[in-house]
């Protein structure tokens, strides 16, 4: 695409003028997401892997190299490739600023370690979402949060990233929906804290609603009295008090 012919040029331009490999490193991981924008999978992996090869350094581009590859390997379902590169990144660069997606991947194969079907079709509701197909990626994760054979964990995390999916896209109180079904699973629920917490945000910025945010707010300092979620759930609980407007 067009866009990747820029940074094609830009890195041409970068070597003739001997800029560091840590920059040029840095415009090769745009040509990377460009290809696999058009689902040219294999070509971003290659683009990427490029980054890695008998570079030592320790260096933003080269963490976020490691990064786009535990997240390609998991839209292509590469479940053993995803862990290798997760793995990789923490070892690597632990205080870098993407570690902590490197971490939830890593918590996604534990907690779903039993449904390796499940982590596949995540991954491609991922790729979608990523292609900018929005409707595939819903089909898939209505799909898991919907199947009356799948464990509390898959319906979690599929409601959970049915909510991100919506928010991305503006659909707020569908959004809304999938954080009360996480709600719902009371202490089963990973994130229940999260969901509160997020539904209140929401309600709060999105849908004019500060009573019900308050609600949201109030729920998360009494169910879940020890979340690292508590500080800001009661200054913005303190606020819409103040200012109920």
């Amino acid at each position: 695409g067009k866009a990747r012919d820029y940074f094609e040029l830009a890195l041409d331009a970068a070597g003739k003028a001997k800029i560091s490999r840590v920059n040029r490193d840095e415009i090769r991981v745009f040509i990377a997401l460009s290809w696999e924008k058009e689902g040219q999978l294999e070509q971003a992996s290659r683009e990427l892997k490029a980054i890695l090869r008998g570079n030592r350094s320790k260096s933003r581009a080269v963490s976020s190299a490691l990064l786009e590859l535990t997240r390609l390997a998991f839209r292509k379902g590469d479940l053993e490739e995803m862990n290798a590169r997760a793995n990789a990144l923490l070892v690597a660069d632990p205080s870098s600023e993407y570690a902590n997606d490197a971490l939830s991947y890593s918590a996604m194969l534990t907690d779903l370690k039993n449904n390796p079907d499940a982590i596949k079709a995540l991954g491609r509701a991922d790729l979608a979402d990523f292609m900018n197909d929005y409707p595939r990626a819903l089909r898939i994760l209505d799909s898991l949060a919907t199947n009356p054979s799948a464990d509390g964990r898959t319906v979690e995390e599929a409601l959970w990233r049915l909510s991100t999916l919506n928010i991305k896209h503006n659909y707020f109180r569908i959004a809304l929906e999938a954080l009360e079904k996480i709600i719902d699973l009371n202490e089963a629920a990973l994130r229940g804290d999260l969901a509160l917490f997020t539904a209140g945000k929401l309600s709060e910025e999105m849908l004019d609603n500060p009573q019900m945010a308050e609600e949201y707010y109030e729920r998360l300092l009494i169910e879940y009295p020890e979340s690292p979620l508590e500080d800001q759930a009661r200054r913005r609980m303190k606020k819409l008090i103040r200012d109920p407007s």
